[in-house]
């Protein structure tokens, strides 16, 4: 469960950078030698000018969900979401 907590990485200049649960995500199943993430809207709600997003993201045997008021923001959801179960 450690890993949902690497989001922060150091460069040469000591300075931490976010990293996104998606790039996190992305990095440890090519670790672990599992096929790349996939992302895909599973449902689309509102109005077109306040849209909310479920997406869902599939590794392997691993499933979770995300929700957002953009894709981005849905997919980013579900990778962290997919990372808090592993």
């Amino acid at each position: 469960r450690a890993l949902s907590r690497v989001l922060f990485r150091s460069d040469a200049t000591g300075a931490g950078a976010i990293r996104s649960p998606k790039t996190v995500l992305q990095e440890w199943a090519q670790g672990q030698s599992l096929p790349l993430p996939t992302y895909r809207i599973v449902e689309t709600t509102g109005p077109e000018h306040s849209r909310a997003f479920v997406v869902e993201v599939d590794l392997g045997d691993l499933h979770a969900r995300g929700t957002g008021h953009s894709k981005r923001e849905a997919q980013e959801n579900a990778a962290q979401a997919l990372l808090e179960t592993v």
